[in-house]
C-alpha cells in the first residue's frame, strides 16, 4: 500500500511573458503565486522571489513595471524550486537566492541593463560541513553571508545558522545560543544583522528574536535582561531597517516594531499575512512589504509615530484568471447533476450575471460600492426572470462521475473540477461569493427529503469561516446551477454555542451530527442537522491543555464507520481519538522530524477512509498514512513547488474519495456509491501555497 502522485487542479503557468519591460497594470494575466523574498539592486529596482511560480521577478523602482523575468523550475544553475529570500552583497552586483527545495543557494550576477548569469551554486554538497536542509533567511555580518538553515537537524533537535564566505565556502554554523533562556535553535526562518556584528534570528518554532554575535554568544537586549524578545504570535522575520528591528506578524495583521535595546515600539498595520520587510531606496521611511497570501507586494509609508504603514502602490494582479486557484484551503468530491448544454458557458454567461469583484483588502470602499451594484443588478435580473417566467431549470442530465469542489478562499468561491482529467480547470460555482475568511468545506447527504431544500437527494455543503465563527450552509439550486444560501449556525465567540477560528469539520450523515474542529477555543464543537434541516447545538469537548482529552488549536477531525472523532491536536503534535459522546479514547504520535515515522510537526489534516489513516504532517511535508489504531503504514512526502510532482509547501485539508466519514454503514463493502473499490481511494490535497490541488492514489 502506497500513495501515488496523479496529477493537479489548478494552473500556476501564466500565459506567455509579454516581452519587457511592460506595466503590471496593463497584463492581469501575469500574476504572482506566494511572492516571498525582497531586495533591492544597486540601480534601485526591486528584486522579488516569486516563490510559487519558481522565478525572479524584477520590478522598476516605483514597482509599477516588470523590467525581467529570470528562471524556471529545475535543478540546474538559473532554475530554482521555491526561490525563497533574496540578499544583496553589499558591494557587488551579486544577488544570493536561497533556493530553498534544492537546498541550496545561488548567486546572480547582474548588470545596469540586467545582463543576468548564475555564477556560484553553493550549499547542496561537501564534506567538511552538512549540507544546507532549508537554507531560508541571508544576510551579510561582518563580511560574512549568513544562512538561516531552517530543516537541519542536530542530535538535540535544534536547527542552526550556517556562516560562508561571500564566494560560498563553508565557515562555521551556530547550532545554540550561549546565555539564552532556551540555548537552543528551532525553525530559524528569518535573519538579518546591525553595524555592530549582531545577528538578529527569526527563531520561528520558539516564537521569538534571538540576538548573538557570530560566535553564537547571546547579546542581551536592555529592555528584556536576554538576548531574546519573546511571546510573538509568529517570527517568520527580522530586518534591521534604520536601527530599527521590524517583525512580521509578530502579532495578528501587524509588522511589529523593537528598538535595537528591544523595547517595543508602535506596530505597523494593517496587513494580512506580511512575510519579508526590507528599505525601499526612495527614502528612509518606506518599505517594501511581500504578502505571499495575497500574492502582492507593496510599497509603503512608515513612519514613526504612526500606527498603520500607508499604502502607496501595491503590484500584484489578482488571482483570478482562468484556471487560476488563489489559497485554496478544503476539498470534497460530489456527483450533482450537470447542464446539457451550452457546455462552455458559466452560469453568468448563461443568466446575464453580473461577476463580483475579487475582495481587494488594499481597497474596500471601492470593492464594497462596486460589490453592491454587482449584486444590486445580479438581484434585479433574478426578478425580472420571474416576472416575466423565464426562471426555469436548465435541462440537466445525470453527473455519474464525482467533481472535485475546491473552497477557493481568497477568491471566495466554491470551483468544480473534474478530479479525473489532468491539470483540468475548475469553475466557478457560486455565484454570489462568500465573506472573507471561508476555509474549510464537508458535505452533509441527508437519507430524507429536506423541506425547503431547491434540489432534494444533492448535498448540502457546509463552509466555516474563519474570521467570522460562523458556518454557512449552501445549497444547489438547479435553476441557477449554483450553490446558494439554505442556512447558517456558529458565530464568533468562547460560549459553548460560538465557535472561533473554525477549521475541519465531519459529519455524519446517517445521524446528522457535525464535529468542528474550534480551534481558537482548543475544543471540538457538536452541532447536529435535524432531517427538517433545523441545525442545533449538541455539547463541546475538551479544552486547552496536553492532557488526554485536551487540545491545543485542533485543525481538523475525521469519523470512522463506528462514530469514533479522530482530531488532529496540530499544536500538541498528535492524533487523538475520542467516541461519538467526546469521551477520550486514545492517541498516537509525538513532537518530531521525520516524513517515515509516526512523529508530527503540525499535524494539520486528518482523513479516516474506510481501511486507512491518512494525516497530512504539515512541517514534514508529508502525507502519512496509519491504520486505524495508530500503526504507521507508510508516506508521500517532498518539500517543493515543481510542478507535475505533488510536492508539498503548504498542504492543507485533505479529503478521500471512499472518507468513512459520510455514513456509519459506510464500512461495508457493499457500498460502491462513490465508484471507488473499498481498497482505493483518490487523495485531494488543497496546496494554499502553490495554489493547486494535488490528486494521490491511496
Amino acid at each position: 500500500m502506497e500513495i501515488q502522485y496523479q496529477h493537479s487542479i489548478g494552473s500556476n503557468a501564466d500565459l506567455p511573458v509579454p516581452r519587457t519591460p511592460f506595466k503590471l497594470a496593463d497584463q492581469p494575466t501575469f500574476t504572482f503565486n506566494s511572492p516571498v523574498g525582497l531586495c533591492c539592486d544597486q540601480f534601485k529596482r526591486v528584486w522579488l522571489a516569486d516563490t510559487g511560480n519558481n522565478r525572479i521577478v524584477i520590478l522598476s523602482p516605483d514597482m509599477t513595471r516588470v523590467v525581467k523575468v529570470y528562471g524556471e523550475p529545475g535543478k540546474k544553475p538559473g532554475q530554482f524550486n521555491m526561490p525563497f529570500r533574496l540578499l544583496h552583497h553589499p558591494e557587488k552586483p551579486w544577488i544570493y537566492i536561497s533556493d530553498l527545495a534544492n537546498r541550496r543557494v545561488q548567486i546572480v550576477q547582474y548588470s545596469r541593463n540586467l545582463t543576468l548569469s548564475t555564477i556560484k551554486v553553493f550549499g547542496d554538497s561537501g564534506e567538511a560541513h552538512l549540507p544546507l536542509q532549508g537554507p531560508n533567511g541571508l544576510t551579510f555580518c561582518d563580511g560574512k553571508l549568513c544562512v538561516a538553515d531552517e530543516f537541519f537537524v542536530n542530535a538535540e533537535g535544534g536547527g542552526r545558522v550556517a556562516i560562508f564566505t561571500e564566494n560560498g565556502d563553508f565557515i562555521s554554523d551556530i547550532q545554540s545560543i550561549q546565555g539564552a533562556t532556551d540555548p537552543g535553535l528551532l525553525w530559524p526562518q528569518g535573519i538579518s544583522s546591525d553595524n555592530d556584528g549582531n545577528l538578529y534570528i527569526a527563531n520561528t518554532g520558539f516564537y521569538n528574536i534571538v540576538r548573538c554575535d557570530l560566535s553564537g554568544k547571546g547579546v542581551p537586549f536592555a529592555a528584556t535582561g536576554t538576548p531574546e524578545i519573546d511571546d510573538l504570535e509568529l517570527s517568520r522575520d527580522v530586518s534591521v531597517i534604520n536601527n530599527i528591528l521590524y517583525v512580521p506578524g509578530g502579532s495578528a495583521n501587524h509588522i511589529n516594531r523593537y528598538s535595537l535595546d528591544g523595547e517595543a515600539l508602535l506596530p505597523l498595520g494593517e496587513f494580512f499575512a506580511p512575510i519579508q520587510v526590507v528599505a525601499h531606496p526612495k527614502s528612509n521611511q518606506h518599505i517594501i512589504v511581500s504578502e505571499p497570501i495575497l500574492a502582492t507586494v507593496g510599497r509603503y509609508l512608515a513612519l514613526d509615530n504612526a500606527p498603520m504603514a500607508v499604502p502607496e502602490y501595491v503590484s500584484g494582479p489578482a488571482r483570478n484568471n482562468p484556471g487560476q486557484l488563489y489559497f485554496v484551503t478544503s476539498a470534497i468530491t460530489e456527483a450533482i447533476r450537470k447542464p446539457v448544454s451550452p457546455a462552455q458557458q458559466s452560469v453568468t454567461e448563461q443568466r446575464g450575471f453580473t461577476p463580483l469583484p475579487v475582495y481587494n483588502p488594499f481597497k474596500p470602499v471601492e470593492w464594497f460600492f462596486d460589490s453592491v451594484n454587482a449584486w444590486s443588478q445580479n438581484w434585479n435580473r433574478l426578478a425580472g426572470m420571474v416576472f416575466n417566467n423565464r426562471f426555469a431549470p436548465t435541462s440537466r442530465i445525470k453527473n455519474t462521475r464525482e467533481d472535485a469542489w475546491l473552497l477557493d478562499s481568497a477568491n471566495r468561491q466554491v470551483k468544480r473540477a473534474n478530479i479525473s482529467e489532468p491539470y483540468t480547470a475548475a469553475e466557478a460555482e457560486s455565484l454570489f461569493p462568500l465573506i472573507p475568511g471561508a476555509l474549510g468545506v464537508e458535505a452533509f447527504h441527508s437519507p430524507v427529503a429536506i423541506p425547503g431544500q431547491l434540489a432534494p437527494g444533492t448535498a448540502l455543503f457546509l463552509v466555516s469561516n474563519y474570521l467570522s465563527g460562523f458556518i454557512s450552509v449552501l445549497q444547489y439550486n438547479p435553476y441557477l446551477d449554483d450553490l446558494v444560501h439554505f442556512s447558517f449556525f456558529g458565530g464568533h465567540g468562547s460560549q459553548p454555542w460560538q465557535l472561533n477560528k473554525p477549521q475541519g469539520m465531519a459529519v455524519n450523515d446517517a445521524t446528522g451530527d457535525i464535529y468542528i474542529a474550534d480551534s481558537g477555543n482548543h475544543r471540538i464543537a457538536h452541532w447536529r442537522i435535524s432531517k427538517n434541516g433545523i441545525i442545533g447545538f449538541i455539547n463541546t469537548y475538551g479544552e486547552h491543555g496536553c492532557g488526554n482529552g485536551q487540545f491545543s488549536c485542533p485543525s481538523d477531525v475525521s469519523l470512522d464507520h463506528k462514530g469514533n472523532v479522530y482530531v488532529a491536536d496540530q499544536m500538541n503534535n498528535r492524533i487523538q481519538v475520542l467516541n461519538s459522546n467526546g469521551e477520550y479514547r486514545y492517541q498516537f504520535g509525538q513532537q518530531g522530524y521525520g516524513t517515515d515515522n509516526d512523529n508530527f510537526l503540525l499535524p494539520t489534516s486528518i482523513q479516516v477512509t474506510r481501511q486507512y489513516l491518512v494525516v497530512n504532517d504539515l512541517v514534514n511535508r508529508s502525507l502519512k498514512v496509519f491504520t486505524h489504531t495508530g500503526q504507521y503504514l507508510s508516506s508521500f512526502s517532498g518539500l517543493g513547488a515543481t510542478p507535475n510532482t505533488g510536492q508539498l509547501w503548504m498542504p492543507y485539508l485533505l479529503h478521500a474519495t471512499n472518507a468513512c466519514d459520510k455514513n456509519t454503514n459506510i464500512g461495508n463493502a457493499d457500498h460502491t456509491n462513490d465508484g471507488h473499490t473499498d481498497g482505493e481511494s483518490k487523495l485531494i490535497v488543497p496546496d494554499c501555497a502553490t495554489n493547486q490541488a494535488h490528486i494521490y492514489t491511496l
